[in-house]
């Protein structure tokens, strides 16, 4: 059986482009909001610890550190900007607007329409969980792992599609999955 190729659209843009302006639109009225308890005290756990260390945790992903992938968004943003919420803010919006597209392919790949395509990643957008992840700077490390998850979940579904010799390749996305894990190790948010 051949292989389904998808190709992008000028329909596939367009969707893409909508579907991202729709989450702006209600999404930047949260880059004016502050920090909150939690979002000090995963801050403080990273500069406490310090870039090294915490970049040594990121690589030894078996070790029960606390959520290293977290340091990777809290340091350098605290590095440049110091404790003004509104970069993190802006962090976190533009990495789940980064998401919308990878959404949009893996529903292109799993059901062929444009138009249901659409309209998956529509609900996606305005689901109410993402309100959450929008206006609390403590849930970056959801954010974080729904970014790679997804990113990871496309590119696995995208193999079978270029042949069986990049089916071979495919140890990438699993450990894609394991950074998954590393970074927010929370496994529940796959099955909300």
């Amino acid at each position: 059986m051949p292989a389904r190729t998808h190709r992008c659209t000028r329909a596939d843009a367009i969707c893409v482009l909508l579907l991202i302006a729709y989450f702006l639109h209600f999404a930047l009225a949260a880059r004016h909001g502050g920090f909150r308890e939690d979002e000090m005290l995963n801050l403080w756990t990273y500069w406490y610890v310090g870039p090294v260390q915490s970049l040594f945790d990121l690589v030894k992903f078996w070790t029960p550190y606390y959520r290293p992938g977290g340091a990777l968004c809290y340091l350098p943003l605290y590095h440049f900007f110091g404790l003004n919420p509104f970069p993190y803010r802006i962090v976190q919006i533009s990495i789940l607007a980064l998401s919308i597209p990878i959404a949009y392919w893996l529903a292109r790949l799993l059901a062929s329409p444009c138009s249901v395509a659409f309209l998956v990643v529509l609900a996606f957008c305005y689901h109410p969980y993402v309100a959450n992840l929008v206006f609390v700077g403590a849930f970056i490390y959801d954010v974080l792992y729904g970014l790679f998850y997804l990113a990871a979940l496309t590119y696995y579904v995208h193999i079978p599609e270029k042949g069986p010799i990049f089916v071979r390749y495919s140890w990438c996305s699993s450990w894609c999955y394991i950074f998954v894990h590393s970074t927010a190790r929370r496994w529940r948010l796959v099955f909300r």
